[in-house]
């Protein structure tokens, strides 16, 4: 089965280490993961595949782990089969980097000018310099070729609202 993991909580060394190796010897694999900090708070999203043991099972192991005490653990098996051979539109992959004063709907003017023309943000980071009050914002963007040239547009256009640095660049296929 093919089940999602949420991890969320105060930041401390080895939490990585020791959830994959617990996940590990439990026989799961690890096929997607993403990792990252939020104001001191760690923050997990793993998707593994697992036969050995049930989720609930599993969820009563990871919950009762020492290590991950004071965490907020979730799980979601609603993922389903993967599916084979789907028809994909053509792309072409951006890095979108913004770092300007921060303002109140940075991400959503950003977003909504990639998700209604048809954009897809792969990946989003965003990070404030509190003492500073600079935005940062780095997206990986699939972005079909056939609207390309407009989606490039339309952020240049909404690029102006900002004060600071703002990038939209097309990258060579990369596999992250």
């Amino acid at each position: 089965m093919r089940i999602a993991i949420s991890i969320f909580g105060r930041d401390r060394p080895g939490i990585i280490a020791t959830l994959t190796s617990a996940l590990t010897d439990k026989g799961a694999n690890i096929e997607d993961a993403s990792m990252t900090l939020l104001q001191g708070h760690f923050a997990m999203i793993l998707v593994i595949s697992i036969d050995k043991i049930s989720e609930e099972q599993l969820s009563d192991f990871l919950t009762s782990m020492p290590e991950l005490e004071g965490f907020s653990v979730s799980f979601s098996n609603e993922l389903g089969d993967l599916e084979p051979g789907q028809v994909e539109q053509k792309i072409a992959k951006y890095i979108f980097h913004l770092s300007v004063s921060d303002t109140p709907g940075i991400v959503a003017k950003v977003t909504e000018v990639l998700g209604n023309n048809g954009a897809n943000v792969v990946d989003c980071a965003t990070r404030k310099n509190n003492a500073t009050g600079v935005f940062s914002m780095i997206l990986d963007v699939d972005v079909p070729l056939v609207i390309e040239d407009q989606i490039v547009e339309q952020l240049g256009d909404v690029a102006k609202d900002f004060s600071g640095d703002v990038v939209f660049q097309r990258v060579d296929d990369v596999d992250l």
